[in-house]
């Protein structure tokens, strides 16, 4: 198989690279320059040993096929964490480049999830210690609250029955934050352009 091409998962039909169940990567593995999407029109990805590369999806090569041995059932995947009846997956901006608020919501929602929703105190500080792993720290993740609709609520259209905003937020500033993201410190009001890593949380 040596200096073969084999088509792999990872696309992006819906403008930011995901796999073929539409789960964010937490490992990339892309050669040097790559992805470029060149001529606009690579939205596939081919690998070989040098690493990945986006590519035209009608090119001929071969490629590789993983299937599952068994079924497990319920019980949350090795790179989520779980709290009461939920999995919570955290999507770092270092593992990937981020993506803006509604790319996180596109991908929650592709995976069965929403982007979090925080109820309480409790589940407020699963988060927090969870933010503080060396591989989290210090880093930026959208939430689900947004005042799209005027109003701060979540995904769900639910109101915030818990909040923990940063002091004097939510601001505002520019007059286009409409979304939010959290860190340790809190949340905080910011415009939904902005390329952040996630936290998804699914039923289980």
């Amino acid at each position: 198989m040596k200096n073969q091409h084999f088509w792999i998962g990872l696309n992006a039909h819906q403008r930011v690279f995901v796999w073929s169940d539409k789960t964010a990567s937490l490992f990339s593995n892309w050669r040097q320059g790559q992805p470029d999407n060149l001529l606009g029109r690579e939205s596939c990805v081919e690998t070989n040993s040098s690493g990945w590369n986006d590519h035209v999806c009608d090119s001929q090569f071969g490629f590789i096929c993983k299937i599952k041995k068994e079924i497990f059932g319920t019980d949350c995947l090795n790179e989520s964490y779980e709290y009461g009846s939920y999995c919570y997956f955290f999507y770092g901006n270092v593992a990937h480049e981020g993506v803006d608020w509604h790319s996180a919501l596109y991908l929650c929602k592709n995976m069965g999830g929403n982007l979090l929703s925080v109820t309480d105190q409790a589940e407020n500080l699963f988060i927090l210690n969870h933010l503080k792993n060396e591989s989290l720290k210090n880093q930026y993740f959208w939430i689900g609250l947004n005042a799209i609709k005027r109003t701060f609520a979540w995904t769900d259209n639910t109101a915030p029955l818990f909040i923990n905003w940063k002091n004097s937020e939510p601001d505002n500033f520019g007059g286009d934050e409409l979304c939010s993201e959290i860190t340790t410190n809190g949340w905080n009001d910011i415009s939904c352009d902005n390329h952040f890593g996630f936290i998804c949380k699914t039923k289980q």
